[in-house]
């Protein structure tokens, strides 16, 4: 460790419901997810606004939230 930094214990997490991202590049971060990381784009409610959700494979639930900044 660096000086001056004590040992600490840390909280971890078990699980992530989701995330939400704004981008003014919309498009472009939905390719992101989808080429690189696999995931799907799957239903979503009609918010109004330009938007994705997006799925990992072989689930129901959408673990990432697109809106248009």
């Amino acid at each position: 460790m660096g000086a001056g930094r004590e040992k600490r214990d840390h909280m971890t997490i078990s699980s992530l419901h989701h995330i939400n991202i704004q981008t003014s590049k919309l498009e472009e971060t939905r390719d992101f997810y989808e080429r690189v990381l696999g995931l799907y784009v799957g239903a979503r409610p009609e918010f109004g606004e330009e938007g994705y959700w997006l799925f990992v494979p072989g689930t129901d639930q959408p673990v990432v939230h697109l809106d248009r900044k």
